[in-house]
């Protein structure tokens, strides 16, 4: 027992080694990850301001990757981001590895997929909140597999944690309720006692009998009820905090800052201009394809029938799922944080679907089962090459041709400046700038949206600041710039705001605020 465990271990150390150096690498090619910079941006805030705790926390989303880089803060020279997501993905891979070790050929086969995914690589390596999300669903679809083998209440407790800890992601993913119930409904069926044969048959016995009908009702609500109670108790605590602390405002669940892409729909995007406007409007297909390149693994193993009907309902449940996600809203939901839904639904189908009643017909011959490994991978390169995502397909980029990013110079040279010119005070729109203001030295103090004198410096910079950071008109940001707005407001009012430029390109302007303006 002492001697697997030492070996899990080190087997768990390796692979999130590697993971960590291979983000290393990428970003040496020029991958970055701006989700990764907010995060450091408001551990930062943590040690400027008193009150930084309450000022962060509960504006950032996940909010739980913001608990875990707290804990590998302390690492200098590399975002604590990265190391969570190599400790997470790195668990991940180790645990079925070693897993498919021991399972039949047709499982193992699949630990080609495990290595060689370009999106269990990326969220090992990217820095973001992809990582988080597929362990997860991982965990759900995997925990569900099992209670419709054991119809234990030990698993629909863990169900339950599972969805309370989701609530710290995105108080959205608890739609998975919605998902639950109608698979308990027909779960329960299976689970009745002294009743055999079809589903059909064991409908009839239990409506048709007044007891059965009334232990079928039971344990289909006392079902709903454990899953429920710890996530929907979670959420009565922050309405709680939230009544005593911000009133009739819901200023602890909803907030202008709480996630790194709030300030703008198009930036997280690769698009530069506003063409991609026409391309939602004429509904391209472009913008459904990528789900159906990540949902591969899953489709295989829906139509790959081995006798259990559950698992396939369960595949079809969260394949439609992601369809309506998307379907609601494509910029915000096409992307990997959704999408690991159907990636993690289709590992936890491979890796724990093996307690089933295996069928002696066959959908697929053993030959095939060799080529969806290398199928798999074909199609999610494919989806990072098609994506509409600018970090997703930054990471393809860095990868094949690395090239220089625009945004990414410019934001390197304004810090670059700044810290070669000792700044001690810095006006800055930090929702735009927040990439610029973690690389500062520890001397240097800023005022944006979480600095309590914010508003006052927009109305009198030279009291606050020396040097002011902008964007200009070409940048995608600039009508949310408060700072350039400000600055346009002076120029509107004919007040003088006397400046020398330190550092300008294409996107963005350091000002220097003249000595005479004090």
């Amino acid at each position: 027992m002492k001697k697997s465990s030492i070996i899990y271990a080190i087997c768990w150390l390796l692979f999130s080694s590697a993971y960590f150096l291979l983000s290393l690498w990428l970003q040496h090619r020029g991958f970055y990850n701006l989700e990764a910079y907010f995060i450091e941006y408001k551990i930062i805030l943590i040690k400027n301001h008193e009150s930084g705790f309450l000022r962060t926390f509960f504006f950032t989303k996940p909010s739980i990757l913001y608990l875990a880089s707290l804990l590998a803060s302390f690492i200098k020279h590399a975002y604590s981001t990265y190391i969570i997501n190599a400790i997470l993905i790195g668990g991940l891979t180790n645990h079925l590895f070693l897993k498919g070790l021991k399972e039949k050929w047709k499982v193992s086969i699949f630990l080609l997929y495990v290595l060689c995914s370009p999106i269990i690589i990326y969220a090992g390596t990217s820095g973001g909140s992809v990582a988080m999300y597929l362990v997860f669903y991982f965990f759900f679809f995997t925990i569900l597999f099992k209670y419709t083998a054991s119809y234990s209440v030990f698993h629909l407790t863990l169900l339950s944690l599972l969805l309370g800890v989701f609530v710290l992601f995105d108080m959205n993913l608890l739609k998975f309720l919605l998902i639950l119930i109608p698979v308990f409904f027909f779960v329960n069926f299976f689970k009745a006692k002294g009743i055999n044969g079809s589903f059909y048959y064991r409908a009839s016995i239990i409506f048709s009998n007044e007891s059965q009908r009334r232990k079928f009702y039971t344990g289909f609500f006392s079902s709903i009820f454990i899953v429920a109670f710890i996530p929907l108790m979670a959420i009565l605590i922050y309405l709680i905090i939230n009544r005593i602390f911000a009133g009739d405002y819901f200023y602890f669940l909803d907030g202008i800052g709480d996630y790194w892409t709030s300030y703008s729909t198009l930036y997280p995007l690769k698009y530069t201009n506003d063409s991609i406007w026409k391309l939602i409007a004429e509904n391209k297909v472009s913008f459904i394809l990528p789900m159906f390149f990540v949902s591969g693994l899953a489709l295989i193993k829906l139509f790959e029938f081995d006798g259990s009907v559950t698992k396939n309902a369960f595949i079809l449940l969260g394949l439609l799922f992601c369809f309506s996600e998307i379907i609601d809203d494509r910029i915000l939901n096409l992307n990997l944080s959704n999408l690991t839904l159907v990636t993690a639904a289709g590992l936890s189908a491979v890796f724990y679907n093996t307690g089933f009643e295996m069928r002696k017909q066959k959908s697929f011959s053993s030959a095939f089962y060799f080529i969806v490994p290398f199928l798999m991978v074909f199609l999610e390169f494919n989806y990072f090459k098609v994506t509409v995502n600018h970090n997703e397909n930054l990471f393809f980029q860095a990868f094949m041709d690395p090239q220089e990013d625009e945004t990414m110079i410019g934001l390197n040279n304004i810090a670059w400046k700044l810290n070669e010119l000792g700044a001690e005070r810095v006006l800055a729109d930090d929702a735009i700038f927040y990439p610029v203001l973690t690389k500062l030295g520890k001397n240097s103090t800023w005022e944006g949206h979480f600095s309590p004198n914010f508003l006052a410096a927009l109305q009198q910079p030279e009291a606050y600041a020396d040097y002011v950071v902008v964007s200009k008109p070409s940048f995608l940001l600039y009508p949310n710039d408060v700072v350039a707005a400000s600055i346009r407001r002076f120029e509107a009012l004919n007040v003088p705001f006397d400046s020398d430029l330190v550092y300008e390109d294409r996107l963005f302007m350091l000002l220097k605020i003249k000595a005479k303006n004090k």
